[in-house]
């Protein structure tokens, strides 16, 4: 599949290096911030839609998606504890427009 002309298009995949056969594509999503999860079970990433963002697990084993956090106004970056037990995430809140 093409992107549309004069467009571009980005996308990411979790491909098996011993067979080299593609598991998972995320095509066509806003994905951003993917990382390892310190358990080695499998990875975690961003997603955002409409002004808000949610964070993703994927399990490796069997390619099951899980939501851990969901539809967070203003999410920034977040991070694994080192045993992969909870993760820390941050907001950046923007002071409201005065009205004159």
């Amino acid at each position: 599949v093409e992107p549309p002309e004069g467009k571009s298009e980005r996308w990411a995949e979790i491909r098996d290096l011993r067979t080299g056969s593609i598991l998972h594509t995320f095509r066509h999503s806003d994905i951003s911030g993917i990382e390892w999860i310190p358990t080695g079970e499998g990875i975690s990433y961003q997603t955002s839609k409409d002004g808000k963002s949610s964070v993703w697990s994927v399990n490796l084993s069997d390619l099951t998606r899980k939501i851990l956090l969901k539809d967070v106004k203003d999410l920034g970056n977040y991070t694994w504890s080192p045993d992969g037990s909870f993760f820390i995430f941050s907001i950046s809140e923007k002071p409201e427009e005065e009205k004159s």
